[in-house]
């Protein structure tokens, strides 16, 4: 359970530290299942406002270039697994 005043400080992650603004389309790679993906993936664009894409499928670096590329992600984010495998 998030409590609600976490919320807070989501966004303030997701507006400063993240840099998202109104008119991205956001995608974090990280799964909803896991903390990042939950707080950042689904709370972080839910408490800006910020349209995002949610994937359902397994993490790869290939798809992750083809749905940045074709739905035209202009913020994106990802565990730092999901970023060591998209650069080794």
């Amino acid at each position: 359970m998030v409590p609600i005043k976490a919320l807070a400080g989501f966004r303030a992650y997701a507006e400063f530290g993240l840099g998202l603004r109104p008119d991205d389309l956001y995608w974090c790679a990280a799964d909803p299942g896991w903390a990042y993906g939950l707080y950042f993936g689904i709370l972080g664009s839910f408490t800006t406002g910020v349209p995002s894409l949610l994937l359902t499928s397994g993490f790869d670096a290939a798809t992750t270039f083809k749905v940045l590329s074709r739905y035209g992600v202009t913020n994106f984010t990802a565990s730092y697994g999901g970023i060591w495998v998209m650069t080794g």
